[in-house]
């Protein structure tokens, strides 16, 4: 569990900097939140494109380990939602001022009920595995997270609390837990699961070059197979 997040990401930390950090957001179905990191983080602040994009859905803050996590199946085999993981998108962050910058993107992404009040805008998906969670090394006690305190309070100002693991859901509660990545890894969801559409209550079909990013990634070795069963969506 102390072992650096994502070890399948080898070749995108590769193409990183060394100051890169693997830091993982998730607020709702990891559908739209990969989209968003890639569109309006990752393409339109770090100006990446291809290959260069790390994005990544993902499974995070269980308190159980495994070599593999999977999506809800059949045979329940390592099913994320009953380990106590919620929906995440994992990536790789330059510096603390794109830190920043990514944490503000994520919480750009509340809608407001009420003055004060805020909740994801996945109103459809409901359960601990849709929660709002953040995740960077060191947690709240880590040297990341003055820059999520600085970009939350220049957007929303949500309840940040410290995750324990297995947290409850957030939804209308306007709390976002904040793990600590090194205790609490990101896993790699399926890659049938990667750069796929949203809802479409929510949102048009995403473009090709979008679905793309998959062959890409997968090519690249970002992404991998798992082991994990056929799910009830791919």
């Amino acid at each position: 569990m102390l072992k650096k997040s994502l070890l399948l990401f080898s070749a995108a930390c590769a193409s990183a900097s060394a100051e890169s950090v693997s830091v993982y957001f998730g607020n709702g179905c990891f559908f739209d939140q990969q989209h968003t990191m890639v569109t309006r983080f990752e393409k339109l602040l770090l100006k990446r494109s291809g290959s260069d994009v790390t994005s990544v859905s993902a499974y995070a803050g269980g308190d159980s380990s495994s070599s593999d996590l999977c999506y809800h199946n059949e045979g329940e085999v390592e099913d994320y939602g009953k380990l106590g993981h919620a929906e995440v998108v994992e990536l790789f962050i330059p510096d603390d001022k794109s830190l920043k910058d990514a944490a503000k993107v994520f919480f750009e992404d509340f809608t407001q009920l009420a003055p004060g009040q805020w909740t994801r805008q996945d109103v459809f998906d409901l359960g601990p595995e849709y929660r709002a969670l953040v995740g960077i090394p060191g947690g709240v006690s880590g040297p990341y997270y003055s820059a999520i305190v600085e970009a939350n309070s220049e957007v929303h100002n949500l309840n940040l609390k410290e995750g324990q693991g297995g947290d409850d859901d957030t939804i209308d509660t306007g709390v976002v837990w904040v793990m600590d990545s090194l205790k609490f890894p990101a896993y790699q969801a399926e890659v049938c699961l990667q750069f796929s559409d949203d809802n479409p209550a929510f949102s048009e079909p995403y473009s090709e070059k979008y679905h793309s990013l998959r062959d890409a990634l997968f090519e690249e070795g970002t992404l991998r197979n798992t082991t994990c069963p056929t799910n009830y969506i791919c």
